[in-house]
C-alpha cells in the first residue's frame, strides 16, 4: 500500500523559498532524467553510471553525514590480499552535521598515507602514471571540507572521461528544501516510525524533480527497498534503478573483485576502456 505524502508539504510554499514561484509536477520537460547523490570519495563505477543514464546528476551536500559511508573513502585492490579501504579521516565532531559541515582532520599526514598505497599496488598497471596523477591533484591537502574533496575528485574522473553532460556540484540553493523537511519533521507531519525516513526521502526527490523540471528519477540498485515505484508515479515521476552490468575486467588479483573505486577501473582500463563501461548497465 502506498502512502499519500502530498500533504506532508506545502510544495507551492517551498518552490517560492525556492525562487520557483508557481512551478508544480505539471511544468515539466517530458522525458528529462534527474539523478541526485551525496559526493563519494572516487566512488564506484554504478556512481558514474547515473551521470550517463540521467540528463543531469546534483551533487548533494546538504544532508546529514553519515559515518561508515562513501563520502570520505573507497575500495583499492592490494596485491595479493583483496579490497582494502583508502581513507580521508575526519574531526570528530563531523558526524554531529551536515555533510558540508565535516572536515578532514589536520593531524595526519592522510594524503601521503593515500598516495604511498595507490603507488605500490599499482605501479604496475598500464595506466598508473596518468590516473597517479589525476589522484594527486584532484587531493588537495588543504582542501579541509570533506564534501569539496570528494566534489574534487569526481570532477577529475569526468574531466579527464571528457564528460560534457551538465551537473551541478553546488547544491545550496535547497537549503530551504532541507529546513523546511527538517520543521515539518520536527512538527509531526512525517510518520513517527520507521517510514520516517522514506516519507521524507520521497518528500526530497520529489521537490528536487518539480525544481528541476523532470519527469523522471534514477536512483542506484540499493534504493530498491526506500522508494517505491507506485509511490513517485502517483505524483507524476517515473522512477527507475540502476543495475551496473559490468564485465570482469583486468586486475591484479587472479579472482575478479567487482565494486571499487573508479580508481581500479581507470587503473587496468584508461580513459576509452572505462568509457566503454559508463553503458554497461540497464534501468529496471
Amino acid at each position: 500500500m502506498t502512502r499519500d505524502t502530498s500533504s506532508f508539504m506545502d510544495i507551492d510554499t517551498l518552490m517560492t523559498r525556492l525562487g520557483l514561484p508557481g512551478r508544480s509536477v505539471h511544468d515539466i520537460f517530458p522525458g528529462k532524467k534527474l539523478a541526485v547523490m551525496q559526493p563519494y570519495l572516487f566512488p564506484y563505477m554504478g556512481y558514474f553510471q547515473l551521470f550517463h543514464a540521467a540528463d543531469k546528476v546534483i551533487l548533494y551536500d546538504n544532508v546529514r553525514y553519515i559515518r561508515s559511508g562513501w563520502i570520505n573513502r573507497n575500495r583499492i585492490l592490494e596485491i595479493n590480499k583483496g579490497p582494502r579501504f583508502i581513507t580521508v579521516p575526519l574531526m570528530a565532531r563531523s558526524g554531529s552535521g551536515r555533510i558540508r559541515d565535516a572536515k578532514a582532520t589536520i593531524s595526519q599526514d592522510w594524503k601521503t598515507v593515500i598516495m604511498k598505497m595507490i603507488s605500490h599496488n599499482y605501479k604496475n598497471a598500464p595506466y598508473f602514471s596518468e590516473v597517479f596523477s589525476l589522484v594527486d591533484s584532484a587531493l588537495d591537502a588543504k582542501e579541509r571540507a570533506i564534501s569539496e574533496l570528494a566534489k574534487s575528485s569526481i570532477r577529475a574522473v569526468l574531466s579527464y572521461l571528457d564528460w560534457e553532460k551538465p551537473f551541478e556540484s553546488d547544491s545550496s540553493r535547497f537549503d530551504p528544501l532541507e529546513d523546511e523537511l527538517l520543521q515539518v519533521s520536527a512538527d509531526g507531519a512525517f510518520p513517527s516510525d520507521s517510514s520516517n525516513r522514506k516519507s521524507r526521502q520521497f518528500a526530497r526527490v520529489r521537490a528536487l524533480c518539480i525544481a528541476e523540471g523532470a519527469d523522471a528519477y534514477i536512483n542506484p540498485i540499493g534504493g530498491t527497498a526506500l522508494y517505491c515505484k507506485e509511490e513517485f508515479l502517483s505524483a507524476g515521476i517515473h522512477l527507475n534503478f540502476l543495475q551496473p552490468e559490468l564485465p570482469p575486467y583486468p586486475q591484479s588479483s587472479a579472482d575478479f573483485v567487482p565494486n571499487l573505486s573508479i580508481i581500479d577501473v581507470l587503473m587496468n582500463l584508461g580513459k576509452e576502456g572505462t568509457r566503454t563501461m559508463l553503458s554497461s548497465y540497464r534501468l529496471i
